[in-house]
């Protein structure tokens, strides 16, 4: 991260970004995988990482539009509980108090 305000040390600095992205990618951290892309991006990446960049955002983007948030994986834990789905209404309703959602 310290790299990522200094483009003019490419292309070592692309090259750290690019492996950092397949290493979140790798690890199903697709947010951070995200985040690498776009600090890769920023710099002045040549045209084959740029390209790889590219093709790997597009390939993440399917991916987090498919995994379902956190918030998501806790709400269906909690519905498997007895009264889970009065505990749910119950926190929705606060959030909603709160502009939250």
């Amino acid at each position: 991260m310290l790299l990522k305000d200094k483009p003019e040390i490419e292309p070592s600095r692309s090259i750290l970004f690019k492996s950092a992205a397949f290493l979140a990618y790798d690890a199903q951290e697709y947010q951070s995988c995200r985040d690498m892309i776009t600090y890769t991006l920023l710099g002045k990446p040549d045209a084959i990482i740029k390209a790889e960049m590219k093709a790997l955002f597009l390939e993440v983007d399917a991916l987090l539009q498919k995994v379902p948030s956190k918030l998501e994986e806790i709400k269906t834990k909690i519905a498997l509980l007895e009264g889970g789905k009065e505990i749910i209404r119950a926190i929705e309703l606060r959030f909603a108090r709160y502009g939250l959602i």
